[in-house]
Order: C-alpha cells, then sequence, then structure tokens
C-alpha cells in the first residue's frame, strides 16, 4: 500500500507516517521546511520516500504526485495533514495571515485531492482521509 501524509516530518503526520511504516506501507514523508526532521522519520520506514513540496502550489503537489506514481505505480491513501494557524485575534490579524490559513488548510487538500483522483479514479481504489484542528471547533 503507498501511502502519502502532509506535513508529516513532525506532530500528529509524524505518528501517522510511523504507524503505516510499522504496517510495511510504503510512505511519502512530506514536509515543507523541515528537511532533517523528515528524513529522520523516513529514516525509520522500510520503504519511504521524503519530499517536499508547497502544499499551497499547484504544481509542486502534483510534481510530488506524478514522483510517487513513477516510482511506486500507485497511491492508495492520500492523509491531509498539513495545516496552520493564526496565533492572534481576529481583529488583529493581517489579510495575508488569513488568506495563508485558507491556502493551507483548504486550498492544500483541494490540491492534493485534485492530484491524485484521477490515479485513484483509474485504479479503481483509493482512500483520502482529511485531518482538521480541533480549534475549528472551538477557537480561541
Amino acid at each position: 500500500m503507498v501511502c502519502i501524509i502532509t506535513g508529516s516530518s513532525r506532530g500528529l503526520g509524524k505518528s501517522i507516517a510511523l504507524a503505516f511504516g510499522k504496517k510495511d506501507c510504503k510512505v511519502v514523508v512530506h514536509y515543507l521546511e523541515s528537511e532533517t526532521d523528515a528524513e529522520e522519520v523516513a529514516s525509520q520506514i522500510n520503504e519511504s520516500l521524503s519530499i517536499q513540496a508547497d502544499v499551497r502550489n499547484t504544481g509542486q503537489v502534483k510534481a510530488l504526485v506524478d514522483h510517487v506514481v513513477n516510482t511506486w505505480g500507485r497511491i492508495d491513501v492520500l492523509i491531509n495533514n498539513a495545516g496552520t494557524t493564526m496565533e492572534s485575534l481576529m481583529i488583529k490579524t493581517s489579510e495575508e495571515a488569513f488568506s495563508n490559513v485558507i491556502d493551507v488548510n483548504l486550498k492544500g487538500p483541494f490540491n492534493f485531492i485534485r492530484a491524485v483522483s484521477p490515479h485513484m479514479i483509474k485504479q479503481k481504489s483509493g482512500h483520502i482521509i482529511n485531518i482538521s484542528s480541533y480549534a475549528g471547533i472551538k477557537g480561541k
């Protein structure tokens, strides 16, 4: 089974990647900035790729998905885990900061779903899991 877990260089994504790795899955450890952390996670998984991509960038997401398909021939699981938050009151939040949250938390999963869907449709199987934050229910 081939799994892509976005934001899997640390936190919950890391735990998910390691859990899939223990089940002998092929795991893509995705990261934006923390290459060292991603490589450390990947080193604990028998078959893994550590790949950098900005979830907000359609071209980078497509390149990641194409690389996975070219390497392993399929994608069975996509877990959209990458996310960000604003650490300030709404009235003190800039439009740029707000746009970044929307782009990472909404456009990111959209980009990945759109990129993996044709492959999953072609293979007539696949699972997509979208993870969100408790902060979406109970803000600060």
